[in-house]
């Protein structure tokens, strides 16, 4: 037995190192996984610490390991690995009942990159990879390797597949052999359905199985990542007026937390000079900017409908439309006039709208509800009820140029700006629609401070408490030296 110090020590675990165990949780390289990557707790720095961790690991191998574990682990506990991803949508695979298999090829998108498909002749190319998928039923202990994968197999299924490996014409993995290429097996943990997916190298007796890591598509599998209230948006549809660089990342946010449907208007077209700050990049030049968006939300959230409007609109019956066919208005346009009609057609219909915008070369963000009765309507707020108005500055501080002529001018606030404001109306948004009400009707974001100019002289955030006042989220105590 030898305990290995790995670079990193002592912030990162050391590895045990035992001849000829033959087990699971050990890393590629025959290492006992004593520990998962990351864990901070430094047990490790003392003996005592180490052996008693290996005691632990004994008695969790005597008594058998986790299945779920196992399963989660089945890519890490393989013997040989492929540095591949192999992506599908399990969905589309018809998986029979325990002892059965069907067919799949495998795409190459490139070297890195697998999809694969349930077989269908017309689908399927001749550069195409071949491959089986096995139906294993329920499995405790997942395979290493070639021998231990025939032995998981239904007699059946493992004839079958010793029959296609002595048929392959290639050694290289992830090359069309004439035979099976790819191998995915597929079982059952407490009805949730685990993948191994499996490329075949070698023929005969010399062939071997390396494990691809899985990237599952399936829209269920994806929105594990949506966060906790996707399923409270799934059915909620909003509409973003302004596809700018704050639209643009705001409509994004809302997708990939699970919004259902987007609506997207804007009559502009993306620039060059755009993509500094914008979602879009430079492949989308002289698209419209809503189109642009679309691209990319359906790259990142693609169970989201999007509707794209590349006009502008300004015809009260049209804005009312648009209103009327969403749950939610969210205003990213950074223009008041713009703002003042959303918020007029908001109260006549009664239609929840956040707006945001920055201020002052992007020092200041203010994020504006108007949904719930108690909130302030936007046209009546002032400093007399608890609503402040942001401090004027000068032109050269607020804008890139200044606003001389027809042309809007470009706002100077700096891409983290930007992010941070869209990430706050995102979830004033998603505190509305998902019913927490946790949030005020306006919050104001202190990202450079204003000095001597109360409340804003100061880094934070200002929450406005309904009591006509504004205060900072979490008052910090002052710091005496002695």
């Amino acid at each position: 037995m030898e305990i290995c110090i790995r670079a990193g020590w002592p912030f990162f675990c050391p590895v045990l190192f035992v001849k000829g165990l033959d087990t699971n949780h050990l890393t590629e390289h025959d290492y006992v996984c004593m520990w998962q990557d990351g864990d901070g707790c430094q047990d490790w720095l003392t003996l005592d610490g180490f052996f008693s961790r290996i005691e632990q690991w004994c008695a969790e191998a005597q008594e058998g390991w986790d299945s779920r574990g196992l399963a989660r682990d089945a890519y890490l506990n393989f013997t040989e690995k492929h540095p591949a991803v192999a992506t599908l949508d399990i969905e589309e695979f018809v998986i029979g009942e325990a002892g059965t298999w069907g067919r799949c090829y495998g795409i190459i998108d490139h070297q890195k990159h697998i999809n694969l498909k349930p077989n269908k002749a017309s689908n399927a190319s001749t550069n195409s990879l071949k491959g089986y998928y096995y139906s294993l039923g329920n499995l405790s202990v997942p395979p290493r390797n070639l021998r231990e994968t025939l032995e998981t197999l239904s007699r059946p299924q493992s004839r079958q597949l010793k029959r296609e490996i002595e048929k392959r014409k290639t050694v290289h993995p992830l090359e069309a052999s004439g035979s099976v290429d790819l191998v995915i097996l597929c079982w059952d943990i407490e009805e949730k359905r685990a993948l191994l997916v499996l490329a075949v190298k070698g023929s005969g007796n010399e062939a071997k199985l390396k494990a691809l890591q899985v990237g599952p598509t399936d829209l269920q599998s994806l929105k594990i990542r949506a966060g906790p209230d996707a399923p409270k948006l799934a059915d909620k549809s909003i509409a973003v007026f302004g596809l700018g660089a704050l639209g643009g990342h705001t409509a994004l946010l809302l997708a990939e937390s699970g919004v259902g449907s987007l609506v997207l208007i804007d009559p502009d077209q993306i620039l060059p000079e755009n993509v500094v700050r914008h979602v879009a990049g430079r492949t989308a030049v002289g698209q419209y900017k809503p189109s642009a968006v679309k691209a990319i939300i359906d790259d990142h959230a693609p169970w989201v409908s999007v509707e794209c409007i590349c006009e502008e609109l300004r015809l009260p019956s049209r804005l009312e439309e648009i209103f009327d066919s969403v749950d939610m208005v969210v205003d990213a346009t950074g223009t008041e006039a713009a703002t003042q009609a959303f918020a007029f057609t908001s109260l006549k219909l009664q239609k929840p709208l956040v707006s945001g915008a920055l201020y002052r070369g992007g020092a200041i963000a203010r994020i504006q509800r108007q949904a719930f009765p108690e909130d302030t309507p936007l046209e009546s707020r002032a400093a007399n009820n608890g609503h402040p108005p942001i401090p004027l500055g000068v032109d050269q501080e607020e804008f890139i140029e200044p606003p001389v002529g027809c042309s809007a001018p470009v706002n100077n606030a700096p891409p983290s700006s930007v992010t941070a404001c869209a990430t706050q109306m995102v979830q004033m948004a998603i505190d509305y629609l998902a019913d927490h009400h946790e949030l005020p009707d306006e919050i104001i974001c202190v990202y450079r401070p204003l000095p001597n100019q109360h409340p804003f002289d100061r880094i934070g955030m200002l929450l406005h408490d309904n009591t006509q006042s504004f205060k900072p989220e979490q008052p910090q105590p002052e710091t005496i030296t002695t």
